[in-house]
This record gives C-alpha cells, structure tokens and sequence, in this order.
C-alpha cells in the first residue's frame, strides 16, 4: 500500500513537473533555441538529421529534469512524514503493563 502511494505519488508530479517544463521550454525563449542550436551543431556530423536528433535530446533532458524534480518533492513528502512520525513517537505513551 505505501510502495503504490509513493508510485502514484511521483508518477503524478513528474506528469505536474513536465506539463510545467514544457509550457516553459518554447521556441519562443532565447534560452531554449540557443540550447537547441548547440545541439544542432554537437550532432552536424551524423548528417541531415541533426535537427531531429538535437530536438529528441532536448525532450529527453526536459523528461529528466521532471523526473528529478519529482524525486525532490518525493524525498521532501518522506522528510516531512518522519519527522511527524517521529514527533509522534515522542508524544506516544507506553502501555499499560
């Protein structure tokens, strides 16, 4: 049950995280077009292609950084559960013999 929690967990902020990338990654910001020129020219030498593969290695870096994003608020969701948890177990009585 907590193993499928924390699975459906980061499978929905990675889905958050990449809708939000790819909203930010357009072709209408400088940064993007000059990453994607530089990858242009990284790949000249594999041919006529090298637009195509440039824009497939700019999606798979934009899917890795959703994906890391996703561990952060991931590993940040399990701090927080801990430190509660281990709040708790300080307020918790023992029981009665």
């Amino acid at each position: 049950m907590g193993l499928a929690s924390l699975i459906t967990i980061l499978n929905y902020r990675t889905d958050l995280h990449l809708e939000r990338l790819h909203e930010a990654i357009t072709l209408a910001r400088r940064p993007a077009v000059e990453a994607l020129d530089q990858l242009t020219q990284r790949f000249q030498s594999f041919g006529s292609d090298a637009h195509d593969m440039a824009l497939k290695a700019l999606t798979q870096l934009i899917h890795i950084q959703g994906v890391v994003m996703a561990f952060a608020d991931l590993f940040v969701l399990l701090a927080v559960l801990f430190v509660a948890l281990a709040g708790l177990a300080i307020v918790v009585k023992k029981p009665a013999a």
